[in-house]
């Protein structure tokens, strides 16, 4: 069990040796994630070939195939990360992910590479939960939101090392192929073989995390019985089910940004340039509410915290969707991706703290699934939506009229709904 005199803030919690290991196998197993994802979508744009529509459909069919799987192994993953002994999972987990990103350059076919996803993201979503479900186990109750704000940072802040890696692999393969011969299959396998090893050594690495406190499941249930009685843990208890609800809330929002965005800047007269800066205030916003957040507001209450982060978050984009001025959209996407990662991080530290150790790993998994499976659903019906509103012109007394595009009137519409679950 973890040392309950360990001292707060992030120094303290990665004195524990344990975690510490654990940490740095997510670290990076986490950038061997976005090189993969990467690497995959280059993957299936140069294996399509042809036209930029068969091109563009075989990386929608990559993006789209590492969603699915989480709406049918969830959960079973909730049952593997109560049941099985969570150290193993981690190892085997990561290691097999790493074997099956080997593979698509050996067998070098968009069909495998479909296949290869699917086989990852199953993986993926068995050892998801196990990982969540471990932290809380290895550190005292005071430390479990610092451990939270460093395993964020590195699963989204290693998307851009990971892009770094990317683009240095490209540009060794090219130097290498045109002095030494020595072309490495291209960059694109290059990066899976890199991908593939990292993943392996972040497996091999948990290893020494320690002995992982067992789950504390009773022996004898059932498979499904099991996956029932977790679902209905989460029904009963209702801080639990409001956490996950507003978790699934505040990502549906968030996928209705990123199904919208594009269009939404070209309403703002704003080109691709724009597009990326939209993005990349998202992302810097999303940062600095994860790590800046649960310090500026240590002395609130969670739950407060949580449910006012969302309501900020819903506030912002219906603000967002009703400004004309993309300098103006800028600066609020920043506040939006600030309350964003306040909402995450403090979701998943009460998640950790609330949850019973017996359906913790259900629980996980359960937001895992209800996630994926509604930022499918948003990615899909977002584009409907707008398109269905179409553009529609309100009168304002003394000024005449302001026109808004279906795209915008979405987004105020998924901020409305985004305040109402916070």
């Amino acid at each position: 069990m973890p040392d309950a005199a360990v001292p707060p803030g992030i120094a303290g919690v990665l004195r524990i040796v344990a975690f510490r290991r654990l940490w740095v196998s997510l670290t990076l197993s986490g950038l061997g994630d976005w090189v993969g994802l990467l690497a995959l979508t280059a993957y299936a744009n140069a294996a399509a070939g042809g036209s930029s529509g068969e091109r563009s459909l075989a990386i929608a069919g990559v993006l789209l195939l590492r969603v699915l799987p989480a709406m049918l192994v969830g959960p079973i993953a909730g049952y593997v990360a109560d049941r099985l002994d969570r150290r193993t999972t981690l190892v085997v987990g990561n290691v097999a992910r790493g074997l099956i990103f080997a593979t698509i350059p050996l067998v070098d076919t968009l069909a495998w590479v479909y296949v290869a996803t699917v086989l990852v993201e199953v993986a993926s979503m068995l050892w998801l939960p196990t990982k969540d479900a471990t932290v809380p186990a290895l550190v005292p109750i005071e430390c479990l939101e610092d451990a939270n704000r460093l395993n964020l940072a590195s699963s989204y802040g290693s998307a851009v090392p990971a892009a770094g890696v990317f683009v240095g692999l490209s540009q060794l393969t090219d130097f290498t192929s045109q002095h030494l011969g020595w072309g490495f299959g291209g960059p694109v396998d290059l990066a899976l073989w890199v991908n593939a090893a990292s993943l392996v050594v972040a497996g091999l690495l948990c290893i020494r995390v320690g002995p992982v406190p067992p789950a504390g499941v009773e022996a004898g249930g059932s498979v499904l019985g099991d996956i029932a009685a977790g679902w209905a843990y989460v029904w009963r208890t209702p801080l639990v089910r409001a956490l996950v609800g507003g978790i699934v809330a505040a990502f549906a929002a968030g996928g209705v940004v990123i199904g919208l965005g594009r269009v939404f800047v070209s309403d703002l007269d704003a080109s691709d340039a724009g597009y990326g800066l939209l993005f990349g205030a998202v992302f810097a916003g999303l940062g600095g509410g994860m790590w800046l957040g649960p310090r500026v507001l240590r002395s609130a209450p969670r739950p407060r915290v949580f449910g006012i982060a969302l309501v900020a978050a819903g506030a912002l984009l219906a603000v967002i969707a009703l400004v004309p001025s993309i300098v103006a959209v800028m600066m609020l996407v920043l506040a939006l991706g600030f309350a964003g990662g306040v909402a995450w991080i403090t979701g998943y530290t009460l998640l950790g703290v609330e949850v019973d150790e017996s359906v913790r790993g259900r629980t996980f998994a359960l937001v895992q699934s209800l996630v994926r499976l509604a930022l499918a659903l948003v990615l899909a019906l977002a584009p409907l939506t707008a398109g269905l509103i179409g553009s529609r012109r309100l009168p304002v007394p003394g000024v005449g009229a302001l026109s808004y595009s279906g795209p915008q009137l979405t987004l105020l519409l998924a901020g409305l709904l985004a305040v109402v679950a916070g």
